[in-house]
């Protein structure tokens, strides 16, 4: 019996990475791609192909993987599954003191989760976008890093523009989505939602994530799925950094107010 294909939403995704690594803005063709990206972008190549049935050149793509896996195996495997940098900022300046404090937060190994918290338009996007873009290795290892916003408008440049396709908006979408970047298969997210939790939490305990939340705010009445962020998720091995237009109480927060 052949193996399932992996759900739609992850196809979308696995194009969508290969899209904005070519994007010039984002990956300036002078520099050179880090190779955790080049492994990232391969296996997304990889899983396109057998989507499409194309299972000898999949398999040609696993062995270009492998020799790179081997040329890098004093590095550890990590997963980016991150937006492009112009869909967040086109220019990062300062914000050095606000970095270091969340590098000192999340490399006590109790911190689990913290929060940027600010107005519309202050940029907590940008400053989550870059730190998590250059994620300090004192904080530990992460199998994955992964972004998912909850945005329904977004605030660029003195202009307001409505998100139709937020990453997720109930707890239902949030666990789909997190087991869809992990490899979950359409007979995974079949399952009811409390096998889907027992799964994913193997999940971020096996192969630890760190996870970006922004704009929490959207969903906060929403009990369960804010509690899947800023309970459950940082209670494994993995880490919840959120941004919100308001703190949530029990939660680190850095509050931005220029």
């Amino acid at each position: 019996m052949d193996a399932p294909k992996p759900v739609k939403a992850r196809f979308m995704g696995n194009l969508k990475a290969i899209k904005d690594c070519r994007d010039p803005l984002s990956h300036p063709v002078e520099e050179e791609v880090p190779i955790q990206e080049a492994q990232h972008l391969l296996y997304c190549a990889q899983e396109i192909l057998k989507w499409i049935d194309c299972i000898d050149d999949a398999k040609d793509i696993e062995s270009l993987a492998d020799q790179l896996i081997d040329s890098g195996a004093d590095k550890q495997s990590q997963l980016r599954r991150l937006p492009s940098e112009d869909s967040i900022y086109l220019e990062f300046v300062g914000r050095n003191s606000l970095l270091r404090d969340l590098a000192e937060c999340f490399t006590n190994p109790l911190n689990k989760r913290c929060l940027l918290a600010g107005d519309g338009g202050k940029g907590k996007s940008a400053a989550a976008f870059r730190f998590v873009k250059n994620l300090p290795p004192s904080i530990g290892q992460y199998s994955l890093i992964l972004w998912l916003s909850a945005k329904k408008r977004k605030f660029r440049e003195g202009v307001t523009t409505k998100i139709e396709t937020p990453d997720f908006s109930n707890l239902d979408e949030a666990v789909d989505r997190i087991l869809s970047e992990y490899g979950a298969t359409s007979d995974d997210l079949a399952k009811d939602l409390p096998s889907k939790k027992r799964l994913l939490f193997e999940y971020l305990d096996d192969f630890p994530a760190f996870i970006v939340a922004d704009d929490i705010d959207s969903v906060l009445d929403d009990d369960d799925l804010v509690g899947l962020f800023t309970h459950e998720i940082p209670h494994s091995r993995s880490s919840v950094l959120l941004t919100s237009r308001r703190s949530i109480p029990g939660v680190r927060t850095f509050t931005l107010r220029t």
